[in-house]
């Protein structure tokens, strides 16, 4: 989402663009994720105090690709949210 809760792409968009990036992390296709990232990508991470996640922002394409390889997450649970 962009300021102003105005959306950058259709739903639809959005649903398909996370699918990939989701299946591409399971299968640990580093070039598919990053050809899925803006260079410039910031991921927060919250495991809600449940699980361990990152306690501070991971910055760059390159990076965030590396933390959702598989060997990453060990279960294989990635989730995406809407960071608003």
């Amino acid at each position: 989402r962009v300021k102003y809760g105005h959306t950058r792409f259709p739903v639809a968009s959005e649903q398909l663009l996370a699918s990939r990036f989701l299946v591409t992390a399971r299968e640990g296709d580093i070039a598919a994720v990053l050809s899925l990232l803006h260079e410039d990508v910031v991921v927060f991470g919250n495991g809600g105090g449940v699980v361990l996640a990152a306690t501070k922002p991971i910055h760059g394409a390159h990076a965030v690709a590396l933390l959702h390889r598989p060997s990453s997450a060990r279960d294989g649970a990635i989730t995406l949210t809407d960071a608003e």
